[in-house]
Parts: structure tokens; C-alpha cells; sequence
């Protein structure tokens, strides 16, 4: 499959267990890395990953459907960049160190959004070929300090934080169809 980035062509391709990505550069993240970032996934270097559903596999879908959302994450890199780092702030500070209580040396260092840029590196971007209201569902996952093994996910429609947390709040664990999106 292919999507386009003004000229230049997007090679997506499956792997052995249906994963169609590719490698992708979100700009708006150039500085961040943690101490657990990927060395194929560093600051904004990341892969593209196209999402399915239930019953169908990324390549069974309209590439448009793709390509809306990819459009719509590139025209609105800043105001997304803005809504995931007060999303994973607000994340760190009144579920992880309010809520459940933990007593993390990587969550304590994160007093301001700023210093986010030493803890977080975004290694995923999610595109879903759902919409609503011709607004599009994506989701970035990131790498963090303060959970190596299970990261950290947000989940967007539009530029609207839809939810967040672990990583499976980006790889699909939004219900979708739940919250009016639809194919």
C-alpha cells in the first residue's frame, strides 16, 4: 500500500504477522529520547503503523481512508504534539503519582511538560481507517522512562485526547465504534 507525503511516497508493507508500517518522521517530536528509546525509533524518527479492525486487515481497507488521517496528523502536528504532552503530564501526575501512588525516580522528575522531552520518545504512530464526522482516529506510542515494558499510549480523534495511558491505549484497545467512529 502507499500513502503520500506531498511528493514523496510512503512504502507500507506487511510483515509475517500482518503489521503494515513503514518508517516516518513526526518533526514536531526532534529532541525527544529517553533512556529506553529504540535505536531505529529515536526523537521523531518513528514508524507508521496502519491499524485494522476486528475483521479486517489494514490492506482490505481503502488507502484513503489512511491517507485523510495522515493528512489530517501532519497539518495538526503542533496542536496534537501540545494535547499528547498535557495528556501524558496530567497521565503522570494525577493517575500514576495520585491515584495508584507510585514512588517512581523517573515520574518525579517531571515537574513541568518541558521536562517530558527527557522522558518520553514517541517510537509509533497509529493511523485507524476510522473517522467521525470526517474527523480521523490516530494514536501515538511512545517510549518512556518510567515504564520500560509497557510504554506509554494516546489515543486521539482529531486533535482531542480520546484516552490515555499504557501503550494499548494506542494500539487499538479505544473502542472506536463505541465512541461513533465508523469506516
Amino acid at each position: 500500500m502507499q500513502l503520500r507525503i506531498g511528493r514523496k511516497v510512503l512504502e507500507i508493507t506487511a510483515d509475517e504477522f500482518e503489521n503494515w508500517s513503514c518508517h516516518f518522521v513526526l518533526t514536531e517530536w526532534k529532541g525527544f529520547q529517553c533512556e529506553n528509546s529504540r535505536d531505529d525509533a529515536i526523537g521523531e524518527n518513528a514508524f507508521l503503523v496502519l491499524r485494522g479492525d476486528d475483521e479486517c486487515s489494514p490492506g482490505e481497507f481503502d488507502p484513503s481512508a489512511y491517507q485523510s488521517g495522515l493528512n489530517w496528523v501532519i497539518q495538526n502536528s503542533a496542536a496534537i504534539r501540545e494535547a499528547a504532552m498535557v495528556s501524558i503530564f496530567n497521565y503522570i501526575h494525577e493517575t500514576l503519582l495520585g491515584e495508584y501512588g507510585l514512588d517512581d525516580p523517573d515520574l518525579r522528575k517531571v515537574k513541568r511538560r518541558e521536562s517530558l522531552k527527557r522522558e518520553i520518545d514517541p517510537s509509533y504512530l497509529h493511523l485507524f481507517p476510522h473517522s467521525k464526522e470526517g474527523v480521523p482516529y490516530f494514536a501515538l506510542e511512545f517510549e518512556c522512562a518510567w515504564d520500560p515494558e509497557h510504554g506509554c499510549g494516546v489515543m486521539f480523534w482529531g486533535n482531542s485526547v480520546v484516552e490515555v495511558g499504557v501503550s494499548d491505549a494506542a494500539q487499538g484497545g479505544f473502542d472506536i465504534a463505541g465512541h461513533g467512529g465508523k469506516i
